[in-house]
């Protein structure tokens, strides 16, 4: 046994950390309220920007053309974040890294595409004139629909396009036919055409354009002419330019004049060959010569009764 005398060893614990006592004044929803010595000030905040303003401003400042259009050989650069707010083709064409898109060069040229890229740049500029079918080519392929309908308005729009200024847009369509969406533009055009039908007609450019464009001009109801014998004889010089060839037309070509408003002298002439040399090769068509008949017939009729007494009689 040990000595009853021997020491014994007590642990001495350390002291109980002191706590500050603290109230529930300084708490709420569990959370100690911090006791912040801020000196009243007024803070004034600037007004918010619209972030699509802020968008557009970073867009002008940041500007890269990271983006290549190829068109055959030719490379066109532009932004590739414009492309894509405006363009969903080349959203949906353009795949992840890719830095050049191949566009199809039988459906649109590089001076359209160099016409939209400008125009994204600045899409409230008014449109030219010039070179708008080609931009019309390249905005339908790349489905800028807001473009497209802005042309299309500008292209119905007689005070923008008519007389002369018609007529340059429908040889355009005519050469440009397969990258319109509308391939009958060319035609619908000429409609435009009134005051200038005349001196077109004297022109070059008029005996060379091809059948159908002749017809739908000749066709019109909107050309402003003195009588149906000017339409006539515009027919006439057209088929003579090279008459060999164009002979096949002539029947297609006169339909769509009105013969019978033709004075009626010139109508006999026709009927018994006593006219100009130009005029000869019409009156060898057996087709014509039967319609002339017939014309010459009617206004024979009319000279004795033109309905005058049937309208009298039925008034009584």
């Amino acid at each position: 046994m040990s000595n009853a005398n021997s020491e014994v060893c007590v642990e001495v614990l350390a002291p109980e950390p002191c706590i500050p006592r603290r109230s529930l004044a300084c708490y709420k929803d569990g959370r100690e309220l911090l006791n912040w010595e801020i000196k009243e000030k007024k803070l004034q905040l600037r007004k918010a920007e619209a972030p699509l303003t802020l968008l557009l401003t970073s867009w002008e400042q940041q500007d890269a053309n990271d983006l290549t259009l190829c068109l055959g050989t030719e490379r066109c650069s532009c932004n590739r974040l414009r492309c894509y707010c405006y363009s969903p083709y080349v959203l949906h064409e353009w795949k992840l890294g890719q830095r050049e898109l191949l566009l199809p060069e039988q459906r649109l040229t590089m001076r359209g595409l160099q016409l939209v890229a400008a125009w994204m740049l600045q899409p409230n500029a008014p449109l030219q004139r010039e070179h708008i079918l080609e931009l019309l080519a390249a905005a339908h392929v790349l489905q800028l629909e807001y473009l497209v309908a802005k042309i299309w308005f500008c292209l119905d729009t007689p005070q923008q396009f008519e007389e002369e200024q018609a007529f340059w847009i429908s040889c355009e369509a005519r050469r440009l036919a397969h990258t319109l969406p509308n391939p009958g533009l060319h035609l619908a055009m000429l409609q435009h055409i009134r005051y200038f039908f005349l001196t077109l007609v004297a022109s070059k450019q008029y005996v060379e354009l091809p059948l159908e464009q002749v017809q739908q001009l000749l066709g019109s109801e909107h050309i402003k002419v003195n009588s149906e014998q000017e339409i006539f004889f515009a027919a006439v010089r057209w088929l003579n330019h090279n008459w060999q060839a164009r002979l096949v037309h002539a029947l297609a070509l006169l339909q769509k004049l009105h013969l019978d408003l033709l004075p009626y002298k010139l109508l006999k002439n026709l009927q018994r060959g006593t006219v100009e040399s130009q005029l000869k090769p019409l009156t060898e068509l057996p087709e014509l010569k039967q319609s002339i008949k017939q014309i010459c017939q009617l206004n024979k009729v009319l000279l004795f009764d033109d309905g005058s007494q049937a309208l009298s009689q039925a008034l009584a």
